[in-house]
Formats: C-alpha cells, structure tokens, sequence
C-alpha cells in the first residue's frame, strides 16, 4: 500500500491533430535532420555523402561496379552508408534474377535441342 502510495499519475488530455499538419511538421522535422547530417558529415570530414535516392545512372554505375567485382577485376567494393548498402543489395538481387532467368532459359534451350535432336517433337 505504501508503494502504491509514491506512484505518481499525470493526466494528460488527448489531443488530435490534423493529418496534413503532422506532415508537414514530420517534413520539416526530417529537412531539418538533413541539415544536420550533412552538417555532422562536413564537421567529420565526410564529403559527398549523399541520401536522397539513387538516380537511374548512379544505379547504373553501382551494377558496373559490382559486375568487376563479382569477374574478379575490382577486389573490393566501398560501401559508405546504409544508403549505399541498401542499394548494393538491391543490385546484386537484380543480378542474381536476371542471372537465374538466363540460366533458365539456356537450359530450356538446350532440353528442346536435344528434344528435337531425338525426334520427340
């Protein structure tokens, strides 16, 4: 009874805001982190750290990048924020579907082959 004793409750009233209000502050409140990042970046000796979303030539670029590397002509790859690695995982998936679809079909290609070869078509 003594413990319930010391607990102490504030009442606060809920309050409703307008949908269109809280985005508009949410997007104030991430240009303003945006700002500080970069901020932060420049004070730490990062420069061209960039966060908006990959263009179609930057994604470009990146599956160059990561094709040498996965040949063996570059040894590694620099990731430098999660951005970057996000976007290196999401090439490297588009690799690997667009290499198991060429697969599949060379194999395709090859069972007909040999179908029509035998004669059963």
């Amino acid at each position: 009874a003594t413990r319930m004793m010391r607990v102490k409750n504030e009442l606060q009233v809920n309050v409703k805001m307008d949908p269109t209000l809280l985005v508009r502050q949410y997007e104030r409140e991430i240009k303003e982190l945006k700002q500080e990042l970069a901020m932060h970046d420049a004070l730490s000796g990062r420069s061209n750290v960039q966060y908006e979303p990959y263009s179609e030539e930057q994604r470009f670029e990146l599956g160059q990048q990561i094709r040498k590397y996965v040949n063996g002509e570059v040894e590694e790859l620099e990731l430098n924020n999660v951005r970057h690695v996000r976007e290196t995982f999401l090439q490297f998936k588009i690799i690997a579907g667009n290499a198991i679809q060429e697969a599949a079909m060379r194999q395709a290609t090859a069972k007909g082959r040999r179908m029509t070869e035998e004669g059963i078509w």
